[in-house]
């Protein structure tokens, strides 16, 4: 249904360890272009983010991100990473502390 309206994009998240490019292929299979922006759904090794990195440069995304990364892990990713993340998705809110929103806005 998806694939019959051009306008539409979709963004989903990957959440399975050492199997993101199976993940990314099905999505693909159903979304085809409409499919815009993936994330890490949990912090993963850094292969999985090559894999959406590799996406990105190839056309087949438009945006990655992760979702779930605390501030250490998120600058060890852009410590390593060729594509920073496009979306950072995190909890937020009065009770939880976090020097992520710092580091997004560097």
């Amino acid at each position: 249904v998806v694939k019959e309206h051009p306008g539409v994009r979709v963004g989903s998240k990957v959440n399975h360890p050492g199997q993101v490019a199976a993940d990314l292929a099905e999505m693909e299979a159903w979304f085809g272009g409409s499919l815009y922006r993936v994330l890490l759904h949990k912090p993963m090794p850094l292969e999985d983010w090559r894999v959406l990195e590799r996406a990105k440069k190839d056309g087949r995304l438009q945006e990655i991100g992760v979702s779930n990364y605390s501030a250490e892990l998120l600058e060890q990713l852009l410590a390593a990473c060729e594509v920073p993340p496009d979306v950072v998705q995190n909890e937020l809110h009065a009770c939880i502390a976090t020097p992520v929103v710092r580091l997004c806005r560097r």
